[in-house]
């Protein structure tokens, strides 16, 4: 990581001199926070919680694995309770409820932050669980005190009056002191000075630019005769633009007599015919940094010579249309910035053994998943055995000329039947059409035109772009300038509070949800997609035909990525989103209307639909309904009228699964044509407890069940370490 840094910051300022930028450029280097060492001493340095409370029976949500600081959700009327239990559990556990939390941490004021706040004291950490345990260990009560504890060697998140927590900073530039040694600040104080860099207003904060100022070179504004200045200044300013005006002048006229003079001395001659116009840019060239950074690679104007003197005014000439192919041109091949050579295109067969390395990074990005996640090893194998860079280029930034065979043929020799799968429109995708190869965009993740439209989180496209530098570098000594271009892109945006994923369906569309940036959000975790969302889509794409024109009714539908798959791949003929959460049932309407589908208002308006009997609609009649578990009636459910019942991920703790076992005794009631709906509940296997205690309620509801057989293609990119499953309920 060092060396990586070190040689990010030589590129910088290498670049930097290579484009004359010195004079014109300020340079800040900072980190966001500061670290200092936790000693290996279990017992003593480690502030276990599970020793103090019960996490079953008061929290309901938490934010603690290991390491300095923590919050806690606690369950309703339980917050009271879990402060008091904690506040002097330990010597070195601090422990504050949202609203008294400290003002030099300017944190606690977030909508986000949970209503229990707590740090430790420098060189302690708090745990939540134990190594190689699961969830379930925080409802154990005391652990023996030989038991293993998992902490870091180093941390930080301590309170920031420490010295280790201060960060560190170095600065440069035109309008900064040369050799000045500044007292010690807090990194709240950087915002207020850039913007007096870059001369904009700042937003609201929490620092202050009186901090800073005296690190300016005018930061004479402040003192005694600044006035007297700054009019010296503005009248030297004035001189120097007359002069500038009057050479001007001066040249214009000399330029005008000696034209004059020229066309009395030679026969007048006609313009040459304009030159061709030039090729379009290749991605590489138009991006805005590179024209900036570097004015020497754009285009210089033709200079007239002797023979081409300026011709008297006449009629123009009659311009001609050129052709419509005449027109096109073949993209030219990427260019790299650095050495302004045109990069070779990979080999034919390169590009087919690279196609479905391209294509998982290409589903893991726009799905954004965790970059641990991606194939980095056999980028780097593949690195190593090359020379240059086109495989990054790749995965960078479209190259239309790359033939990959798309995921459709892989999709058809899982799908049932191997006969037909469902396309958006009309549902048959016939298999004579995925027998062939298709052209397709190569791999695309930060330049994708789904990113380009509905970007993913900017911290997330930061991160990527930082590993791919750090990959790229390790192997290859030159730097790649687009990937630093690409970074700054990401860099001077900013970071809304939603964001988005969009996951690749085998049929060439897509599913693009729109999601909280925070994992809990408004006191629900239904505005994130989780991993059995993804699992029951995968299954449910596979067996269409247990969908196709019945009424599908979602329990829980969070982010809506199963029933919007659903949707558009397996033909239902009516489909129910439901949730409780109105922050997560106003989320849902986004999304379906953000993937192109239709809303009815109400579920009498989905039933009284037009044709609502009809096989052949081109797509399902969509409702968006609150569907509170404990609170919803059998006749309130019967109005639905569903054929097929869902739900995804609902069972994270005990009081979910008593909710849900009696919404599906409920509906067990629902009859219509004298059978109750099949249900199917996919879930992930986090605490082997929740499940049984799922299992066993079942039976004393009289609620059979069966486990559905795993499938085996993925189509969605999900953590590979989860185990999931699905059952099927007999209502």
């Amino acid at each position: 990581m060092t060396q990586q840094i070190d040689r990010t910051i030589g590129y910088l300022l290498e670049a930097t001199e290579r484009h004359s930028l010195t004079e014109h450029l300020n340079v800040i280097i900072t980190s966001n926070h500061g670290m200092t060492t936790v000693k290996k001493k279990p017992k003593v340095t480690e502030i276990l919680l599970t020793n103090y409370i019960s996490f079953r029976d008061l929290v309901k949500f938490d934010i603690v694995d290991y390491g300095s600081f923590g919050m806690l959700l606690p369950k309703p009327g339980q917050e009271e309770a879990v402060y008091q239990v904690l506040k002097n559990a330990h010597l070195h556990l601090n422990v504050y409820k949202r609203e008294e939390f400290p003002e030099h941490f300017h944190f606690a004021k977030h909508e986000q932050v949970l209503p229990i706040v707590m740090y430790a004291d420098s060189g302690y950490n708090i745990s939540g669980f134990l190594t190689g345990c699961s969830m379930a260990s925080k409802a154990v009560g005391p652990v023996p005190l030989d038991s293993k504890l998992y902490f870091s060697k180093g941390d930080h998140g301590f309170d920031n009056v420490y010295m280790d927590m201060k960060i560190i900073f170095r600065a440069f530039g035109p309008d900064l002191k040369k050799n000045h040694l500044a007292e010690p600040f807090d990194s709240i104080h950087i915002y207020p000075l850039m913007c007096k860099l870059l001369g904009v207003t700042p937003v609201p904060h929490n620092g202050s630019l009186a901090v800073t100022q005296e690190m300016l070179i005018d930061a004479y504004d402040q003192q005694p005769g600044a006035d007297m200045q700054r009019a010296s200044a503005l009248q030297n300013t004035a001189i120097g633009l007359g002069i500038v005006a009057g050479v001007l002048v001066v040249l214009f006229v000399a330029g005008v007599t000696f034209t004059a003079f020229g066309w009395k001395r030679r026969p007048l001659q006609l313009l040459d015919p304009p030159p061709p116009p030039p090729p379009p840019p290749t991605s590489a060239s138009t991006s805005g940094w590179h024209r900036l950074l570097n004015p020497g690679s754009l285009p210089k104007p033709r200079l007239p010579g002797p023979e081409r003197r300026l011709a008297p005014p006449q009629a123009p000439p009659r311009l001609r249309a050129l052709p419509r192919a005449a027109s096109r041109r073949s993209p030219a091949p990427p260019v790299s910035r650095a050495t302004q050579r045109p990069l070779p295109a990979m080999a034919p067969e390169e590009s087919a053994e690279a196609a479905p390395l391209l294509r998982s990074f290409e589903r893991r990005f726009l799905a954004a998943r965790a970059l641990r996640s991606f194939p980095w090893q056999s980028l780097e194998e593949k690195l190593r055995d090359s020379s240059g860079s086109e495989l990054l280029l790749d995965i960078l930034q479209k190259n239309p000329t790359d033939w990959v065979a798309c995921e459709q043929q892989e999709f058809m020799s899982h799908s049932s039947g191997g006969c037909e799968v469902q396309d958006q429109a009309h549902g048959r995708l016939k298999a004579e059409s995925l027998q062939q190869p298709t052209l397709c965009s190569s791999s695309q993740t930060v330049k994708h035109p789904l990113c380009v439209k509905h970007p993913p989180s900017m911290k997330y496209a930061w991160s990527f772009l930082t590993e791919l530098i750090r990959k790229h570098e390790a192997i290859h000594t030159e730097p790649l300038d687009e990937l630093y271009e690409a970074l700054a892109e990401i860099l001077t945006a900013e970071e809304p509070t939603r964001c988005h994923r969009s996951y690749l369906l085998p049929s060439g569309d897509s599913v693009t949800l729109s999601e909280s940036t925070a994992i809990i959000s408004h006191g629900t975790t239904g505005l994130v997609t989780w991993n059995a969302a993804l699992y029951l889509a995968e299954w449910a794409m596979e067996n269409p035909a247990g969908f196709a024109h019945r009424t599908v009714l979602e329990l829980g539908s969070g982010a809506g990525l199963t029933g919007l798959a659903i949707c558009k791949m397996c033909r239902p003929r009516a489909y129910v989103f439901s949730d409780c959460h109105s922050h997560v049932l106003e989320q849902l309407q986004g999304n379906v209307l953000l993937n192109g589908l239709s809303l009815e208002p109400n579920v009498t308006a989905l039933a009284q639909h037009p044709g609502h009997d009809t096989a052949d609609a081109e797509s399902p009649r969509v409702t968006v309904a609150r569907v509170d578990w404990d609170a919803v009636t059998a006749p309130q459910l019967a109005a639905f009228q569903p054929d097929i019942v869902i739900a995804a991920d609902v069972l994270y703790c005990p009081e979910t699964v008593l909710s849900l076992v009696g919404v599906l005794q409920k509906l067990s009631a629902c009859q219509k044509d004298q059978r109750a709906p099949d249900a199917y509940v996919a879930f992930t296997i986090r605490n082997p407890e929740t499940c049984q205690l799922f299992t066993t309620e079942l039976g004393r509801a009289g609620i059979p069940w069966e486990e559905v057989p795993r499938h085996d293609q993925k189509l969605f990119p999900y953590e590979e370490h989860s185990e999931m499953a699905i059952l099927k309920l007999m209502l």
